[in-house]
């Protein structure tokens, strides 16, 4: 059942402000009240997190209450997010609790993994895409004939929205597993991967019992896929039993398959004597881009690695963003757009600490403070204790960083979901602060604002995602908005020298004026950009453009009914 309620502090609501400042913004958090149709739940735990390629995300949690309840918290565009699924009766079948694994499609509906009852056999393993089931436990396969599902777990989905997981299956109506395998489709008919496949490039066939890690991932239209393989054969053993496959062939590196116990060549960055050793998280993007994390044999201050387009990218004892890697990847991510975000060790003066990472920048260690209150500032004495979970990041194209964290709340630990943006390349300009223009009426705004409103403060505009035409993640954001007015932002060919005056602000840019469609400031004085900018700005690669926000303000200092944010200029490629 898709159940709609909202959290009772204002955090649920401002994702779309932690767009503009280098904080971590708690979204969910262990302790929020529940309100709407589950008032009286109160969050319990958050499992981790995951990203669409729209803007959105979601995670899991749990709640308790007059009974313990399992969820998916999230939002398609990544804007007012909301509870997107709760456990429910659903036809026969009553769900009783949710896995920790939940991915999100462009749409905003959920896949996830829930025990139910109700099927063939009590506490049947399913999976479902928002009310649909997907999976069921003792119900027959609808492609491998002979065959009923036995477990399904693990799920994600594409951007249109067709599920995958790895599932079990069995000869025998609810009897044990007898094979397992990697599926794809709204009714999981796609098989992907089955013990016993023969894949080019591997030695043995695929095992029945690990044929695929609970660690694969398929990218967001469902074209391209990655997983480690498990294998069985007379020359595999316990030591070299498994491979990495990437659409349906063992991957090749400097002319030699990625296997365990397989020398890493040189080439490819090992140190002529290291051997593959084990593998743990992947990505893949529709363009073929890949990552995957592991281990070699080499010496333990040197083993763990991660290998991104075929070559070893980062190695623990690299120095990243000034840190010196030490000790185990925790969690990795990749985006459409190829960035990845991870969280890994780092020896900080003699003391074993996790740092979260985006590409080669640090965000976040241990020890730093974060929005707690989810107001986009950052709260004194609100600290990390800890990355939490094996789904600890989950990384939007645009460039939105989200993770489950541990803090110290006051003397207590409590675990929230936040949302960290990662700064972009696009310059800000035109402020209507006292050292730069003057506004209309002296309603100066602090440094990097615009002209003061009816708020007392100025509006915030920023720009997140990718400006490439034809894969346009691109968002702009404004903050500190008049509430609940009509806004439009709009795209310029040029920056004014010299401003002049629009309503109570600033008119920044000139040339080719074009608006981006009309759109509203929501209830915490936030806006967001319509979606397809370089669509509905007829721009091409290569155009330099200059974007700002105007709104209305009929209670603005100046008295002429509306105001500006400050421009933003944007290179497409």
């Amino acid at each position: 059942m898709k159940t709609t309620a909202f959290l009772s502090c204002a955090s649920a609501a401002l994702l779309a402000s932690t767009a503009n400042a280098q904080v971590a913004s708690a979204m969910l958090r262990e302790g929020d009240a529940l309100t709407g149709p589950l008032a009286g739940q109160t969050v319990t735990s958050i499992n981790g997190a995951s990203a669409n390629d729209n803007g959105g995300f979601a995670a899991g949690f749990n709640s308790s209450g007059a009974a313990t309840l399992s969820h998916a918290f999230g939002s398609a565009d990544g804007t007012a997010p909301t509870v997107l699924q709760t456990e429910a009766m659903i036809g026969p079948l009553t769900q009783t609790s949710f896995e920790s694994a939940v991915g999100v499609s462009d749409g905003g509906v959920v896949s996830y993994s829930a025990t139910c009852d109700g099927a063939f056999v009590t506490s049947a393993d399913s999976v479902w895409f928002g009310n649909t089931p997907v999976a069921v436990e003792a119900e027959p396969h609808p492609t491998l004939a002979g065959q009923w599902w036995r477990f399904a777990s693990r799920p994600g989905c594409t951007g249109s929205g067709l599920p995958h997981f790895v599932g079990g299956i069995t000869s025998t109506q609810g009897g044990n597993t007898e094979n397992r395998g990697l599926f794809l489709g709204i009714d999981g008919g796609t098989v992907l991967a089955l013990g016993g496949d023969v894949v080019p490039n591997l030695p043995e066939p695929l095992t029945t019992a690990t044929s695929v890690s609970f660690d694969y991932r398929v990218s967001t239209l469902g074209t391209n896929f990655i997983y480690e393989a498990g294998m069985a054969g007379s020359t595999v053993t316990t030591s070299n039993d498994n491979a990495i496959v990437v659409n349906g062939s063992g991957l090749l590196l400097g002319g030699a398959l990625v296997q365990e116990g397989t020398l890493l060549p040189v080439i490819v960055g090992g140190d002529g004597s290291e051997n593959w050793d084990n593998f743990d998280y992947m990505g893949i993007t529709e363009s073929g881009d890949y990552f995957f994390t592991g281990d070699t044999d080499a010496a333990t201050a040197t083993d763990e690695i991660i290998v991104l387009n075929g070559t070893v990218a980062y190695r623990e004892g690299d120095v990243i963003d000034g840190k010196l890697i030490e000790g185990s990847i925790e969690s990795a991510s990749m985006n459409e757009s190829g960035d990845l975000a991870y969280v890994w060790d780092f020896d900080d003066a003699g003391t074993n600490k996790e740092a979260l990472f985006f590409n080669d920048t640090c965000l976040l260690v241990e020890g730093d403070e974060v929005d707690w209150d989810g107001d986009g500032n950052v709260d004194a004495g609100f600290v990390i204790l800890d990355f939490t979970g094996s789904s600890t990041v989950g990384l939007g194209s645009n460039s939105i960083v989200y993770f489950t964290a541990d803090i110290d709340v006051m003397g207590s630990t409590l675990e929230g979901l936040f949302a960290y943006a990662v700064a972009t390349d696009y310059p800000t300009f035109c402020f209507g602060d006292s050292a730069g223009n003057l506004c209309p009426c002296g309603n100066q705004g602090a440094p990097g604002e615009g002209c003061a409103n009816s708020t007392g403060m100025g509006m915030i505009a920023s720009a997140s995602g990718d400006a490439v035409v034809g894969s346009d993640t691109l968002v702009l954001t404004a903050t500190q908005c008049p509430a609940n007015v009509p806004g439009v932002f709009f795209q310029g060919n040029s920056a004014l020298a010299n401003p002049g005056f629009l309503g109570d602000g600033l008119l920044c840019i000139s040339g080719g004026i074009q608006r981006l469609g009309t759109t509203f400031v929501d209830g915490n004085g936030v806006m967001v950009s319509n979606p397809q900018i370089s669509v509905l700005g007829g721009v091409s690669p290569g155009d330099t453009r200059y974007y700002q926000l105007w709104t209305r303000d009929n209670q603005g200092p100046c008295g002429l009914q509306s105001n500006t944010s400050n421009g933003i200029q944007v290179d497409w490629q």
